[in-house]
């Protein structure tokens, strides 16, 4: 009788930096425009609740190997790292909303400035307690190893290139704003007025989140404005308004992104009045469709640009889960419906195999992962046209990759 096989769930590790990052995204990208108005928790703060809770689930630890703590994903049915990563973002969602949740049945009343009856906000992060018996919180547990000199270098490095990784798009533009200009018309989904008006969004949305200004976004802003076919007294109504969103965004629980889209709206259309802008829907869901699709651009930008480096040891990770989770917004490029490739899951494991290995992808290996993205069909069955189009996408973006490895000068990283 021949002896049964035993079969081995794999486990698959995430780092706490790697969950707070696929929260914050989720946030901007699925969230922003709930009402949170009987909820505990605001978007501002809901990524780090989601965080510790996601911690605390997975039964988190602090590990030599990965310092700055991680939990084990280890389920029946998963089978490679993109499922597992699908699987995390899932339950990143899930755990939004149920702390969203939670807030219409838990928590005291209070009395607000009208008199009517609200509930107080928790604004928890990683200072909240892993148990319910124990004092012990999440900020404790990350800082409960010592560590030599050699090691506090390796995690501060591994930490800025996460960093790094998630304000790519900024990088990008700050330091190659006359090649991206130049590209621009090679990038899909992308216009100079498009690529502006996302930049005022981030801006306000960045705002809003940490009552900041990001003085690179506002830079660019400056920079930018001459290059798009938007009037000059654009750019005056925006600074001169500036003041004045902050401030509502400062006051504001909810509805952010409604109030950056009015402040944005003045400033692209300086000219039009205010039953113009705002008598309708018309005005603010064009500026939608264009948000989305110039997010979409800049996420395939930054996927194409990410892929012609390669990110040795502990950074291979970290880089397969930034392009995965970039690759989702990127395929928004293809605005009709997908028949081919009609979600992440078949994508991903050709991406997968794109990075194994630190190997750097090949333009011919790039062209055929990069076609169903763009055009959801096989760069073989693509016209002349649209083949020589994704030709151009990559060498745009082999541009740009250029000026990655500089910015990173002690990452291990390397670049074509």
């Amino acid at each position: 009788m021949a002896a049964q096989q035993i079969q081995i769930t794999p486990s698959f590790s995430f780092t706490v930096n790697m969950i707070e990052m696929i929260a914050r995204d989720i946030c901007k990208t699925k969230l922003q425009h709930i009402n949170t108005s009987g909820s505990l928790a605001t978007i501002k703060h809901l990524p780090l609740m989601t965080t510790t809770n996601i911690y605390v689930k997975f039964g988190g630890k602090t590990s030599k190997k990965h310092r700055s703590g991680s939990i084990q994903l280890q389920k029946a049915g998963i089978r490679t790292a993109a499922e597992a990563m699908a699987y995390l973002r899932k339950s990143i969602k899930n755990e939004m909303h149920d702390i969203l949740n939670k807030g219409h049945m838990y928590g005291a009343l209070k009395r607000d400035d009208n008199g009517d009856l609200k509930r107080t906000r928790q604004m928890v992060s990683t200072e909240k307690t892993l148990s319910d018996d124990s004092a012990f919180t999440l900020a404790d547990r990350l800082a409960c190893n010592s560590y030599s000199p050699e090691e506090e270098i390796g995690l501060n490095e591994y930490s800025r290139f996460s960093q790094f990784l998630e304000s790519i798009n900024i990088h990008l533009l700050e330091t190659n704003q006359g090649i991206i200009m130049d590209e621009l018309t090679n990038i899909q989904s992308l216009s100079p007025k498009g690529l502006l008006e996302r930049l005022m969004y981030e801006y306000g949305m960045e705002y809003a989140e940490t009552s900041v200004e990001n003085a690179v976004i506002h830079r660019l802003i400056q920079a930018l404005w001459s290059e798009t076919s938007l009037p000059m007294a654009g750019l005056t109504a925006w600074n001169s308004n500036l003041n004045e969103m902050q401030q509502k965004l400062r006051e504001a629980d909810a509805n952010l992104g409604y109030i950056i889209k009015q402040y944005t709206l003045r400033a692209t259309k300086p000219t039009a009045s205010e039953d113009e802008l705002f008598a309708s829907d018309t005005p603010r869901e064009s500026l939608r469709k264009s948000l989305g699709h110039s997010e979409a651009g800049l996420a395939l930008l930054s996927l194409c640009t990410m892929l012609q480096l390669r990110a040795d040891d502990a950074y291979q990770s970290e880089l397969l889960a930034f392009c995965t989770s970039t690759l989702d917004k990127a395929m928004k490029v293809h605005t009709g419906r997908r028949n081919n490739y009609p979600d992440l899951s078949s994508l991903s494991h050709l991406l997968k195999d794109l990075l194994c290995d630190g190997q750097i992808p090949s333009r011919k290996d790039l062209r055929i992962f990069l076609a169903p993205v763009v055009y959801d069909a096989s760069f073989e069955n693509l016209t002349p046209r649209k083949q020589n189009s994704i030709r151009r996408l990559i060498r745009s973006a082999g541009l740009l990759s250029e000026s990655i490895r500089p910015l990173l000068k002690s990452a291990s990283l390397k670049y074509t």
